[in-house]
């Protein structure tokens, strides 16, 4: 057989790729990364959890799942239960399985956190009631379905012009949003027609749009420009562009404990969500930081009045300096980032300076408070925003994220950007390697217990502090006479409040 050309196949015409590319009749190999076949991420960040040993059931190995029920809805709670080979012969010999216990047990928590977090004594009966219903849960052993871990395999398409093959994420292009509109193919004679057929449609328009193209909103301009300013000394073109993707208006209810307590109320806010976008040399986009706020205005009733809360802050490992090889070329499968180090410094850089330009940007617009949920994912197996994040990319822990915060807020108020802060991270209270609690702060409650200041403290939807004033207001509820929860509930603040 001949030699091979070096031209890129992306770059070769029809005839060319039937004569001297390697590639079979049944599998033809993709034009850009020459692979046959792709799979979705990255084998040592996808496994499983065995619900009964606890242990990891890794890439390619075999397991058993049970989903109650069996098909849901998007977004809709389903109960999922793994099983290893090993768990899955004793369920099998017993017949059924048993759900075990929550992780989080109660009387391990009421041991460990007594000291540092209120906890309703009159919950017991309840929480007891609930363990003896997981306890008479069963699953038969003939409700699994035997699986396989295994990546997915990414779907390839086909340029109608060369007729030349290529994995969908090599040309961003998915069938499910483009639709009949041709793929980018990168050879360019392709292109050329492409361009010299008939005018494109709004919608054709539209898809091809970048992320400089999406209209800015004043306050990601501001974003963009304090950025610009900030981190890349204000000289060039801006380097990171940030946009507004969704600004939607909802309605927040207050609970019912709530409502029985202080009467009906109604908040309404803002749900926004701010993506930072750094820009490819092969005019492609890639979001790297996204930033999801609630704002309330001034016309909304006390005491969430002019009050915001960052639901969450994420972030990913993909972004990369201007003088890194891998700005523009993550199409070629053999390059490695030249400067990791750099890479990974600037794109932290850029993550403070955000959340606080946006602390800025509430400042100016009239916010009195801010607060922000403070925990992060577990593991890598987890997520916030981002679906999967590099296998190097460091998952901080809570103390660390706590840490995090304190400085930032440090820099923030040397600044002048906020008057001052409070948080209930207790770094210097609590040691690194013992469980941390988000409790509630002693401040909401009276000297008899009573929660005197429930009816003045902002209220988030589904915000984990919210919830557990609801269980507090319920328990009080039920007593004929208020209780106070024995042990201290030591001297916490509200959750990173910024004034």
């Amino acid at each position: 057989g001949g030699s091979l050309s070096q031209t890129p196949s992306a770059l070769r015409t029809p005839s060319e790729l039937a004569q001297g590319f390697p590639s079979a009749a049944s599998e033809p190999q993709c034009g850009v990364c020459w692979r046959v076949e792709k799979r979705f991420g990255n084998s040592r960040t996808i496994a499983l959890t065995c619900l009964r040993c606890e242990g990891w059931i890794n890439q390619g190995w075999p397991f058993w799942q049970n989903r109650e029920p069996r098909r849901v809805a998007p977004g809709h709670h389903c109960r999922v239960t793994n099983l290893c080979m090993h768990c899955y012969t004793v369920v099998q010999r017993d017949g059924h399985f048993v759900l075990p216990e929550e992780e989080d047990d109660w009387d391990t928590r009421r041991q460990g956190i007594r000291k540092r977090e209120y906890i309703p004594p009159t919950l017991d009966p309840i929480i007891k009631a609930l363990k003896q219903s997981q306890r008479d849960e069963t699953i038969v052993a003939s409700a699994f379905e035997h699986s396989e871990v295994q990546q997915a395999i990414e779907p390839k398409c086909v340029c109608t012009l060369c007729g030349q093959h290529y994995h969908e994420r090599c040309v961003q292009y998915d069938r499910a949003i483009y639709g009949p509109v041709p793929l980018s193919c990168p050879n360019p004679i392709c292109k050329e027609k492409i361009a010299a057929m008939a005018r494109p449609t709004p919608h054709d328009v539209y898809l091809a749009a970048r992320a400089r193209q999406i209209p800015e909103t004043s306050v990601s301009s501001f974003l963009q420009q304090y950025l610009h300013r900030t981190v890349f000394g204000g000289a060039g073109n801006p380097l990171v562009f940030v946009r507004l993707l969704s600004n939607v208006e909802r309605v927040h209810d207050t609970l019912p404990a709530f409502t029985a307590a202080f009467g009906a109320a109604k908040f309404a806010y803002r749900l926004k969500h701010y993506m930072c976008f750094v820009e490819c040399d092969d005019a492609s986009d890639i979001a790297f930081l996204s930033l999801v706020v609630l704002e309330f205005g001034p016309e909304v009733a006390e005491p969430n009045r002019n009050k915001a809360y960052v639901s969450y802050i994420d972030t990913a490992q993909v972004y990369h300096s201007s003088s890194c090889v891998m700005r523009g070329c993550r199409c070629d499968p053999g390059l490695e980032c030249s400067s990791p180090e750099k890479c990974v410094a600037e794109r932290k850089q850029v993550v403070r300076r955000a959340l606080l330009g946006y602390l800025e940007s509430a400042r100016r617009r009239g916010f009195e408070q801010l607060y922000i949920w403070a925990l992060p994912p577990s593991d890598l197996h987890h997520d916030y925003i981002f679906h999967m994040r590099p296998i190097a990319q460091h998952c901080p822990k809570s103390h660390e994220l706590d840490r995090w915060y304190i400085k930032l807020l440090d820099v923030a108020k040397d600044e002048r950007i906020i008057e001052s802060y409070e948080s209930n991270a207790q770094t210097d209270q609590i040691p690194a390697d013992q469980p941390r609690a988000k409790p509630l702060p002693s401040s909401l409650f009276g000297e008899s217990g009573e929660p005197q200041s429930f009816k003045n403290t902002p209220q988030f939807p589904r915000g984990p502090m919210l919830m557990a004033m609801e269980s507090v207001l319920i328990e009080q509820s039920q007593l004929d006479a208020p209780q106070s929860g024995s042990g201290g509930r030591g001297g916490s603040t509200p959750p990173l409040s910024v004034g």
